[in-house]
């Protein structure tokens, strides 16, 4: 995997994280370049002042002018990264004010990746938390150790191939027809109609409940 660490900093103070960060972890810390490409096992903090977006596997920084208003840095980057890594897309909110993120999982899980938010008892700042949490857009609901222990168990997961590569989520042509015939059921008997849902999402739920049992 490849972190990217957003925040709201001060427009006009360096941030101490990626120096705090460095001496608690094993991956490379660096602050984000534009342009930069994304490596596995790599820390990539935002610098001060900044929007970023992930495209085409490389940080795209511009520079933020009126700091008025909305702040959706996490917003804008959690959309580029839904966008650009779909089922291979993970956000995670951790404490904060606001509800900066919330729009952005949305995105993310719209996509079919994975949302983490860490809870509200565990959080200094519960806002950002509880806004995700109440708009109903986050798969885990977690502490932030155990955030950490489903990362790895995720890096770790037969299936995935890493952050830059898409992970194969098909199905042996039997296996979809049964999953069909499932949807057309619950669709009779309950009036649950899974065909608005992306079939990628569906099928990436129904490997991981099966890993999971």
């Amino acid at each position: 995997m490849a972190f990217v660490y957003v925040q709201h900093l001060d427009a006009t103070h360096e941030s101490m994280l990626p120096q705090l960060l460095s001496r608690n972890s094993k991956l490379t810390v660096v602050v984000a370049k534009n342009n930069a490409r994304v490596l596995n096992n790599h820390v990539y903090v935002i610098p001060p002042n900044y929007n970023i977006e992930l495209t085409d596997g490389h940080l795209k920084l511009t520079k933020r002018d009126n700091f008025e208003g909305r702040m959706d840095v996490i917003d804008n980057f959690f959309r580029s990264l839904g966008e650009a890594q779909q089922t291979n897309a993970i956000g995670v909110i951790l404490s904060g004010n606001a509800f900066d993120g919330t729009r952005g999982l949305a995105v993310i899980k719209g996509e079919g990746g994975i949302t983490f938010v860490q809870t509200e008892k565990s959080a200094k700042f519960p806002g950002m938390p509880r806004s995700a949490i109440d708009s109903g857009v986050a798969d885990f609901v977690l502490e932030p150790r155990e955030i950490a222990r489903e990362l790895v168990r995720i890096a770790r997961y037969p299936n995935d191939k890493g952050l830059i590569e898409p992970r194969s989520l098909h199905f042996a042509e039997k296996d979809t027809h049964h999953i069909e015939r499932i949807f057309h059921l619950l669709r009779v008997a309950h009036v649950v109609d899974f065909r608005e849902y992306k079939t990628t999402t569906l099928y990436r739920r129904i490997r991981e409940e099966d890993a999971i049992a």
